[in-house]
């Protein structure tokens, strides 16, 4: 099943199904005083759509963001769980009971692995629009992955906006640093 997230920001946008343009689920941040963004997932066959998570990331404190999800609330830290320090690889449980884990490439293209790592979802865009018309973000998820689809959006949300804050927050080293030493 191939997935698309029509904005750049996986914390304001719309994921459909590509093959039918069918909504699937919407992600809506506020920050009123700590961002907080609610996942929720449409009811097929109707207007309809239902809370699935919500994450309050918590900008004011230097916890991990906290995760409302499954009826449980954790910190995203306990949820997906950083393999090493300088790796951009994050485990978790899903709700099959089995663990699966997240790694990003340096293009940002992401891929979730089970146990035995074989392949559960791959994430791509095309082109970034220098030369061509931009194209949303993709996500394809194998057959292995659609029972725990809720844990594949509710996680990759998740990793990509970590690794998108964590560039910016390198960039604006680099930015700082280039100023402070000029």
């Amino acid at each position: 099943m191939n997935i698309t997230l029509h904005s750049d920001d996986p914390l304001n946008t719309i994921i459909s199904n590509s093959s039918n343009g069918a909504p699937m689920y919407h992600t809506e941040t506020h920050k009123v005083v700590d961002k907080t963004t609610h996942l929720k997932k449409f009811t097929p066959g109707t207007q309809g759509s239902q809370d699935l998570a919500e994450i309050h990331w918590e900008t004011m404190t230097f916890h991990s963001p906290k995760l409302l999800y499954r009826g449980q609330q954790l910190r995203v830290s306990e949820f997906l769980v950083k393999d090493g320090i300088f790796k951009s690889y994050r485990t978790f449980f899903a709700s099959d009971g089995n663990q699966y884990t997240w790694k990003c490439d340096s293009l940002q293209k992401f891929t979730l692995l089970d146990s035995s790592k074989n392949v559960i979802v791959e994430s791509h865009k095309d082109h970034a629009g220098i030369f061509h018309k931009a194209q949303n973000y993709n996500i394809d998820v194998m057959s292995a992955g659609l029972s725990i689809l809720d844990d594949i959006i509710v996680s990759f949300i998740i990793v990509r906006h970590l690794e998108m804050k964590k560039r910016t927050d390198e960039t604006n080293v680099v930015v700082t640093g280039a100023i402070i030493n000029s």
